[in-house]
């Protein structure tokens, strides 16, 4: 996600965050250890690996038969970026912009696209798929 998902991360699950007494508690107390090992896993119970990337408007990513790209949405402008997220896979898109404000974006656009938020008007909402 956008900046400061880092930040966020590490003030949430980092060795200080406001989470690591429950991390820590998931890894040490005999119950969650019994869960763990229910599950098929091992002890000591690892610390989670997180593996996190920030990512801007106007990024993409391709893996085999789909492809996922980002446009800027308006949320809470200027103190947090907003991003709209659109996966294209097997000829069809979806799009996903949370609660963002109205927009429009050529990289995120769904021609005719079918609005979910019944507090738009009936012309802003559609039926027909996404094109590219």
């Amino acid at each position: 996600g956008p900046a400061p998902l880092a930040t966020l991360h590490e003030r949430l699950f980092g060795p200080e965050g406001a989470l690591a007494f429950d991390i820590e508690a998931r890894r040490s107390f005999p119950g969650s250890q019994e869960v763990w090992l229910d599950r098929g896993g091992s002890l000591p119970r690892p610390e989670p690996q997180v593996s996190l990337t920030e990512i801007e408007a106007g990024f993409s990513l391709e893996a085999g038969a789909w492809r996922l790209t980002t446009c800027a949405v308006p949320h809470a402008d200027p103190f947090l970026t907003g991003l709209a997220f659109r996966l294209d896979a097997d000829g069809k898109s979806i799009v996903y912009s949370g609660d963002a404000g109205l927009w429009y974006s050529d990289v995120c656009h769904c021609s005719g696209r079918e609005q979910r938020d019944e507090k738009l008007p009936a012309e802003s909402r559609g039926s027909e798929r996404c094109t590219r």
